[in-house]
């Protein structure tokens, strides 16, 4: 593990289903928070709601009637927030995709669990619910009139890179031309990985190591997900990704005997805050030319270039893989 970097921010706190908070993690410990378990449409599913199918959609008709944040089934796009805490309780903020519903992410979730910023950012691939947040990242970086601020290091592969640089050139573009007027934009420092993508890299105090997924034209269904994490088999695996066929109380009651049987399904939702004992995390991607050969690369879905993602969490001792994907229906596990 990376040795770790000084001058952290101050903790955050927990947050329980039904939005009631459980005790918060010490301030010295270490966590993530799911920002978002849901596919690249969110959940609910707009079109459920203003053209209505016969019958109704369950899962998206609560919106109707439950707030958000008392509603497991309101997820907005696939993101995970490390809290890293290093010495002296100073804590790092990284960020892991940059989706179409960031700008709500952070009214959720940063204001809720008191995060006041990013450190740095990592991109799993180049669609548009890992990236098309990109602009507002503006809105957790420092203000200045003159926008100069320190760039936020952002961690890409160069396939991404070159998509990113079309959907978002102001971003990319390093000067300014004669005569031009500073724009308040996000001031964004961006770091390709090396084109062997399981080369190491540190940022905020972690070593991440990215990991080329295996080639699937299509993303992983309920049966293919549970032998997958059967084969991985860790402690615990909480789902991600989820779409509108899928409903977290009934699903969780199905997933119940099995859990009793395994001990480490559940299903996620947003907000949801675990406190983190040392282990190994990795975040899913997606397709890319290079094949994992371990079972745990199955987990990551077709449809685009990307990668899984690895860094330890806590200590320095290497504990249990954590496994997730962007789309329905990968794990996550601790």
């Amino acid at each position: 593990m990376a040795s770790s970097v000084p001058n952290g921010h101050g903790a955050a706190t927990a947050t329980g289903e039904g939005g009631t908070p459980p005790p918060p993690p010490p301030p010295s410990s270490s966590s993530l928070v799911f920002l978002g378990t849901g596919c690249s449409s969110a959940v609910p599913n707009a079109r459920c709601l203003i053209q209505p199918p016969d019958p109704p959609c369950a899962v998206c008709s609560q919106f109707l009637s439950v707030l958000p944040e008392l509603n497991p089934n309101y997820r907005c796009n696939t993101s995970l927030l490390i809290d890293y805490c290093q010495d002296e309780n100073a804590h790092k903020y990284i960020l892991i995709d940059v989706g179409k519903t960031f700008r709500e992410q952070v009214l959720r979730w940063f204001v809720h669990h008191k995060i006041p910023c990013v450190d740095s950012i990592i991109l799993t691939h180049e669609h548009a619910d890992a990236v098309l947040g990109l602009d507002d990242v503006r809105i957790v970086q420092s203000f200045s009139p003159t926008n100069d601020i320190e760039p936020t290091p952002i961690y890409l592969s160069q396939f991404a890179m070159d998509s990113i640089a079309q959907k978002f050139p102001y971003l990319v573009r390093k000067k300014l031309k004669e005569g031009e007027e500073v724009r308040r934009v996000a001031q964004l420092d961006w770091r390709v990985i090396e084109s062997d993508l399981q080369i190491p890299f540190v940022t905020s105090g972690l070593e991440f190591v990215p990991l080329p997924t295996g080639s699937h034209n299509v993303h992983l269904c309920w049966d293919q997900t549970l032998d997958a994490v059967k084969r991985i088999c860790p402690k615990r695996a909480l789902l991600i990704g989820m779409t509108d066929e899928m409903d977290h109380h009934k699903d969780n009651e199905t997933l119940e005997e099995w859990s009793r049987r395994s001990g480490i399904f559940l299903s996620s939702y947003d907000g949801i805050l675990l406190a983190s004992t040392p282990s190994v995390v990795i975040f899913g991607g997606y397709e890319s030319d290079r094949k994992w050969p371990e079972d745990a690369g199955e987990c990551a879905g077709g449809g685009g270039r990307g990668f899984l993602m690895k860094a330890v969490v806590g200590s320095g001792r290497q504990g249990r893989g954590v496994l997730s994907r962007s789309h329905p229906y990968g794990p996550f596990s601790t």
